[in-house]
């Protein structure tokens, strides 16, 4: 898969004119992220028409702050069907089947519960989600700490394309499969359903360490902490590495084949 490669790409479709006529609708998958979703919640909440919050039975908190910040709540009471660890993918799939049937002519973002939109998401999609039947991602910031985030000091740069903690799409008949043994692998599945993917400009930002959490919470709780003082000597974070200032944005990152490249790198 190269994102340099010359495509020859399918055609515009047509978009809306302003970003309020176009229908946004996310699906949210969380199962103890409490912390993460305080921050993450409202800011998706206002940028999408419907959010979709997929959690398990028990995890009554979650139930409870999604209907809170005006989002609907699925169950999904399969997370550890046929001995998965974290059947993510199962969960993706009830809220994507409830978001198509009641929203078929909506944009569908898949977003992780521990992911920051940006709030010019409907801009970003009005502008640059142009063609119909492709895949649409954004790198991403990661903040290990909440000090790190409440700072707007990222420890690391995530680009790894395609990948599932931020998908957009438009086309109601793709789906996730029904099961996975963890959140490592199914979005990759996903992913490769599309022949064509598209960067678009800006960025996610993205609340602790990736890969700690494929099996289910496992990382320390979030807890939110204001931004360190001006007087006070900064938290030292290491460079950034892969940001380059390089434009990478609306390129084509069709071409690849059904194998996953991404190997344990698949998810958050």
């Amino acid at each position: 898969m190269s994102a340099t490669a010359a495509q020859t790409l399918p055609a515009p479709a047509s978009g809306p004119s302003s970003p309020w006529d176009l229908q946004l609708v996310a699906v949210m998958v969380s199962v103890n992220y409490h912390g993460e979703m305080n921050v993450s919640l409202p800011r998706l909440v206002s940028v999408c028409d419907c959010v979709y919050v997929v959690t398990s039975p028990e995890d009554v908190r979650t139930q409870q702050m999604a209907r809170d910040a005006g989002a609907e709540v699925l169950i999904c009471r399969n997370f550890h069907a046929r001995r998965a660890t974290f059947n993510k993918a199962e969960a993706v799939l009830i809220g994507q089947q409830e978001a198509h049937r009641r929203h078929p002519d909506a944009w569908y973002a898949l977003v992780d519960a521990d992911i920051v939109v940006p709030e010019n998401l409907r801009e970003l999609v009005m502008e640059e989600a142009l063609v119909s039947n492709a895949l649409y991602t954004m790198p991403r910031y990661d903040y290990w700490t909440p000090q790190a985030y409440a700072d707007k000091r990222p420890d690391d740069k995530y680009n790894k394309l395609g990948v599932g903690y931020f998908q957009l799409y438009s086309e109601a008949t793709r789906f996730y499969a029904s099961w996975s043994q963890n959140a490592s692998k199914a979005d990759i599945v996903f992913r490769n359903k599309f022949k064509h993917m598209y960067q678009l400009s800006g960025f996610v930002e993205h609340l602790g360490r990736k890969r700690i959490n494929w099996d289910g919470r496992k990382s320390e709780e979030w807890v939110p902490v204001p931004p360190s003082a001006p007087d006070e000597p900064s938290p030292r974070h290491p460079r950034v590495p892969g940001d380059t200032g390089a434009d990478d944005t609306l390129k084509d990152l069709g071409g690849h084949d059904d194998q996953d490249p991404g190997g344990n790198d698949a998810q958050t």
